[in-house]
């Protein structure tokens, strides 16, 4: 029984850490002092969080066994300046930025829960960040969605996790039109995992969307909703029938997608990420009807675009498995969703997060507790003596 309410009441903790940081500013104090205690109490939260996963056991999350031990032990032997010339010669080829990561906790700390430490913290530390920003007051349902959506997956595939973080921190430069700000964001995440260059289409997909300086062709909101529909249905029929040959072009530059190459033709599809999508489609049709603020239409629009596609991405398992993990950057905007969900009429309001989130629990008991995904339950640390 404590196996099966240890996530819950881990959640649970860090949530009230994460509320308590948002109610600060109906403290009683100056303004100083209420920042003070929005800081200290979401730092709290981002604390404990990164550290359950940094205190667990190294069998606790498939890729810890993979190649975080492995690089770890093998980038703590390197000086710094043979980082940049000698870390290709490790067994798996890892990206510059996640190696110097492992050099870097390896120099501080010898131990490589110190490094599983750093890893959670700098995702959560970044989606936090995220959630600040576009839902403001409101970042500990952000955090709840990552929790109950993400949290474990990210203990898993923690070189992704992390680029897929940056990817999203850089959404705020698309949404200020500057992007030179977010090539570079997009470049420094690629360098913890390559696929992070697929992110290089939320520029242009979101000035389409949000109405910003899309050029001539597409001054028009229905030309602009046409053309990106058109796209997207493009991008999705071209990757379901070329799915296979892309992957094995991938795998000729990427040797970590054989993987995937050898399991081609062996994945299925799932009836969760439809259940999501149909949540997400309800939602958003009730949000367009009752506000009328076109600025939170146009947010809304672009978190409740990018989710959907993430959602619908899943679907790719069919071609081979793991293969949807390219659609997290997209997925992961459900995080921003959520907290979005305004209405004058509160009750509704309320009640929509409320589906959300507890299909979000429906959601993390049915993969992590009962189906044994990412290999993180059930939890066990010998630090803690669990």
């Amino acid at each position: 029984m404590f196996q099966i309410l240890f996530y819950p009441l881990v959640f649970a903790i860090s949530l009230v850490f994460f509320w308590i940081s948002d109610r600060s500013a109906h403290f009683w104090g100056g303004e100083q002092y209420r920042y003070l205690l929005c800081k200290i109490f979401s730092a709290f939260g981002i604390l404990f969080l990164a550290s359950i996963a940094g205190v667990r056991d190294v069998t606790i999350g498939t890729d810890v066994k993979v190649y975080v031990i492995d690089t770890f032990e093998k980038v703590s032997q390197l000086r710094f300046t043979d980082i940049f010339i000698s870390y290709f010669g490790i067994d798996k080829p890892i990206p510059l930025g996640f190696a110097l990561l492992a050099w870097l906790c390896a120099h501080i700390v010898s131990d490589v829960h110190f490094f599983l430490f750093a890893i959670e913290l700098l995702i959560i530390f970044m989606f936090y960040v995220s959630a600040a920003r576009f839902c403001k007051g409101r970042t500990w349902l952000c955090m709840a969605a990552y929790m109950l959506f993400f949290y474990a997956e990210s203990m898993n595939t923690m070189k992704q996790y992390l680029a897929v973080a940056i990817c999203l921190y850089s959404v705020r430069y698309c949404f200020d039109k500057k992007i030179a700000k977010f090539i570079c964001a997009i470049l420094i995440a690629s360098q913890f995992h390559f696929s992070a260059l697929t992110a290089l289409v939320f520029y242009p997909c979101i000035l389409l969307i949000r109405g910003g300086n899309a050029g001539n062709i597409v001054h028009t909101e229905k030309i602009r909703r046409a053309f990106l529909i058109a796209i997207t249905l493009f991008i999705f029929v071209f990757g379901y029938f070329s799915g296979s040959t892309l992957v094995k072009f991938v795998a000729e530059y990427h040797p970590t997608v054989n993987w995937s190459v050898a399991r081609l033709g062996t994945g299925s599809t799932s009836i969760l990420p439809i259940i999501s999508v149909v949540l997400i489609f309800l939602i958003f049709i009730l949000s367009k009807a009752y506000n009328k603020n076109s600025d939170y239409n146009q947010n809304l629009n672009v978190y409740v675009y990018f989710a959907i596609i993430g959602w619908l991405g899943v679907e790719f398992t069919v071609i081979s498995p793991n293969i949807d993990r390219i659609f997290l950057y997209e997925k992961i905007f459900t995080i921003l969703l959520i907290p979005n969900i305004l209405f004058s009429n509160k009750l509704l309001e309320k009640a929509l997060q409320f589906l959300f989130l507890l299909w979000g629990a429906a959601y993390f008991s049915y993969l992590v507790i009962y189906g044994g995904w990412y290999e993180v339950y059930p939890y066990t640390s010998e630090i803690l003596g669990i």
